[in-house]
């Protein structure tokens, strides 16, 4: 059994911290560990530091007294009080999955004398994700030996900034990273809290990445003055404006304001309407819509709706640099209603009744959400085709939309997991934001043969994906699955924790099979 050293973080900590992570360790159910308290300077002469003379396992760390092991160093910051089966738990993880890092989820807890502890404000983690884990780092990280030494007192790694580094090791390093869906460390006290992100704008002009064309593809049906506030939005908010073709797919409209509308935009050179006299089918609008000539010329392609409104300066910028990287394959942004509530923060799957569902649908506009997954950057199972972006080759590469089988819904959860099953990543990033009139042109499902058609399209994805649609790397198995995603807790089974450990150590557990050709 690999050997536990764990790098105890002291600096500027209270000694009732220090003896609280500390009696914490003698409750462990793993009684095989050795602790360093690193930065400790500060409780050299508290009666806590007499508990290095009371129990051999625990000591003052020292310049050079930690050379690299084959066993497993664990960073935590003084004031982590540990499950009693965290030790446990880690080193089982280790073993079971080969990983050169595991990571853990934690809560914040406040100590009652006689009534005990009071848990709250539970940080659940999907697998590994650099930046959530940047936006909300984890209280505990394990580390193999060979790819990080114990952190040297005073030094750069310990604390927070400590645990980051060991992560980026492991990296690096190309080694997996596991991840326990279980609360093994808890902050005592109430911890920090998130504060809600700034207005969305990105600076033109700072970014080295290519300056692509784009192509942004756009539906309608009639609604004329709300079509021209979501082209001139995009052109208004653009930092390159002129490298933009909107292609307008027409779809029937019979407003006269609509005719007169897509005839000026017919005359623009940065416009081009597509006529299309057949029944709606938004897969096929879009199909077409790349179908015209002049899109050859573009290596990025936005499917946008017709009643969105573009809210963030620089929003080209931002796409050129995240479609600039290779791996990622899709890029979705933050959605707003009128009111300001998040409508999209991203798509995820398997909550509620196992429907996909919109993360974040109504919360507060300066509501971080779980994680602070709503306001930062990060891998996503999926995200909504209101405003979906990808480069051209990709779309081409993984077949486009289906518009046989998918006409109306669930089509951008399919071209997000073929992008998926082809080795890309799904990026949603909340640096770019709009308002979105949801469903204002097609009209949200009313009757019962319009629900009836959703559950014949969502029969249909599920037929071709499986598990995959029921799967979402990011969610822990601890959130609940009935209701709203990330809204109440649940118990998993042990079958449900030792899954998600094994996709969390897979070399790409975002990568899905499609069942059906």
């Amino acid at each position: 059994m690999p050997p536990i050293t764990l790098a105890i973080d002291c600096g500027g900590a209270t000694a009732t911290a220090v003896r609280a992570t500390l009696t914490g360790l003698l409750d462990q159910s793993d009684l095989s560990w050795a602790a360093r308290l690193v930065d400790a300077a500060g409780i050299a002469d508290h009666p806590v530091a007499s508990m290095t003379l009371t129990d051999p396992r625990i000591g003052f760390d020292g310049p050079g007294d930690h050379p690299l092991s084959a066993g497993l160093t664990i960073a935590i910051d003084a004031g982590t009080i540990l499950h009693p089966h965290a030790l446990a738990w880690v080193r089982y993880v280790a073993l079971r999955s080969g990983a050169g890092a595991v990571t853990c989820d934690h809560d914040h807890v406040r100590r009652h004398w006689a009534r005990g502890q009071r848990h709250a404000d539970p940080v659940l983690y999907g697998v590994d994700d650099p930046s959530l884990r940047a936006a909300v780092p984890p209280r505990l990280v394990a580390v193999r030996g060979d790819l990080a030494g114990m952190p040297s007192s005073g030094g750069t790694r310990s604390g927070a900034d400590g645990r980051a580094a060991m992560l980026h090791a492991a990296r690096a390093a190309q080694a997996r990273v596991a991840h326990v869906p279980r609360i093994l460390a808890s902050m005592l006290d109430e911890g920090e809290r998130l504060a809600a992100p700034d207005a969305a704008v990105i600076a033109s002009g700072t970014s080295d990445a290519r300056r692509s064309r784009i192509a942004i593809i756009v539906p309608t049906r009639d609604h004329a003055a709300m079509l021209a506030e979501a082209i001139d939005s995009l052109i208004a908010t653009a930092a390159i404006p002129d490298r933009i073709l909107f292609v307008i797919v027409d779809n029937r409209s019979r407003e006269a304001a609509t005719q007169a509308l897509l005839a000026a935009r017919a005359l623009r050179s940065d416009h081009a309407v597509v006529t299309m006299d057949e029944p709606f089918n938004w897969s096929r609008a879009n199909m077409l819509g790349i179908a015209d000539p002049r899109v050859a010329d573009c290596d990025l392609l936005v499917f946008a709706n017709n009643d969105v409104v573009m809210l963030t300066q620089g929003w080209d910028v931002e796409l050129d640099r995240l479609l600039a990287d290779p791996p990622c394959g899709i890029v979705g942004a933050r959605l707003l209603y009128p009111d300001m509530t998040v409508q999209h923060a991203g798509i995820v799957l398997g909550t509620g009744e196992g429907l996909p569902l919109h993360a974040g649908r109504h919360a507060a506009f300066d509501d971080p959400g779980p994680g602070a997954r709503y306001v930062t950057q990060h891998d996503a199972a999926a995200v909504t085709g209101a405003f979906l972006a990808m480069r051209r080759e990709v779309l081409a590469e993984i077949g486009g939309f289906d518009c046989a089988r998918l006409p109306i819904a669930y089509n951008d959860i399919d071209v997000c997991l073929r992008a998926r099953a082809a080795g890309y990543r799904v990026r949603y990033c909340p640096q770019i934001e709009l308002l979105h009139h949801e469903s204002k042109t097609r009209g949200r499902t009313r009757t019962v043969d319009e629900a009836a058609w959703d559950d014949a399209e969502l029969a249909d994805i599920h037929a071709t994906w499986g598990d995959a649609l029921t799967i979402d790397p990011s969610i822990n198995p601890q959130w609940a699955l009935g209701g709203a995603a990330f809204d109440g807790l649940r118990e998993p089974g042990m079958s449900e924790i030792l899954a998600f450990i094994d996709r969390s150590a897979a070399p790409d557990p975002w990568r899905v099979t499609k069942l059906r050709p």
